[in-house]
């Protein structure tokens, strides 16, 4: 499937049923305000930042969730432009986490380096928090700290697609309601980022994966759709 590459007020026109007239207008706002960095264009720059400012990430996600065609379909436009964006981003190797209020949540897409902001998102008292820490060892994260509304997050966001085998899971040697997950990223048997945008439609159009830990193998091939960083469910 083709998609072409529009502008974004073109991507985030109004549509009944998807797109909000209020989400439209924040991203107005912001294209407004942007400036280019980071060897992004200032429209770069207001697409990512249209995400991480929370303007889309309600009514975006929610469309994800479904793992539905017709209620994925509208954002594809918006998606493209997101994507190619975030791949003009050095990639970073390192180890992020996640934090999340739920026992279980795949759409794991977006990460921190600051434990700390990660165990925010977590719900319960501090000193007892309850959900599930995900511990990623990832060579192709994107910082956007820099463009993010919310720098104290430390975000990075990873590509649409991308695999990870689990390494461990099990509960919390400290705190027992508390899960935790380590990932390692899958290295790709290519690093051509032209091709990312084709992948991700794909996998669109046709289905998003939810992938099911083995237990016995401690293996697990992951799609992932886009979602926001360390919590916000």
């Amino acid at each position: 499937m083709s998609v072409p590459t529009v502008s974004l007020m073109d991507a985030v026109t109004p549509k009944p049923g998807h797109i909000t007239w209020s989400a439209s207008n924040c991203v107005q706002e912001i294209i407004f305000n942007a400036t280019a960095t980071l060897g992004l264009t200032s429209e770069e720059v207001a697409t990512i930042k249209a995400y991480t400012a929370n303007c889309l990430y309600f009514t975006l996600n929610s469309a994800l969730r479904t793992e539905k065609y017709f209620s994925i379909e509208p954002w594809f436009p918006y998606l493209k432009l997101f994507q190619l964006a975030l791949t003009k981003l050095n990639a970073t190797e390192g180890t992020f986490c996640r934090g999340e209020s739920r026992k279980w949540s795949w759409a794991v897409t977006s990460l921190s380096s600051d434990l700390s902001a990660c165990v925010r998102f977590l719900s319960g008292p501090t000193h007892s928090p309850s959900g599930t820490l995900y511990t990623i060892h990832s060579h192709t994260a994107r910082s956007v700290q820099n463009i993010s509304k919310y720098s104290e997050e430390a975000e990075s966001i990873l590509l649409p697609a991308t695999s990870f085998k689990v390494i461990t899971h099990g509960v919390h040697p400290l705190w027992s309601d508390t899960y935790t997950i380590e990932l390692e990223e899958i290295r790709s048997a290519t690093t051509d980022t032209s091709t990312t945008t084709n992948v991700v439609l794909a996998v669109f159009t046709k289905h998003i994966t939810t992938p099911v830990i083995d237990a016995t193998s401690g293996h697990s091939h992951l799609i992932l759709p886009v979602s926001k960083t360390i919590g916000n469910n």
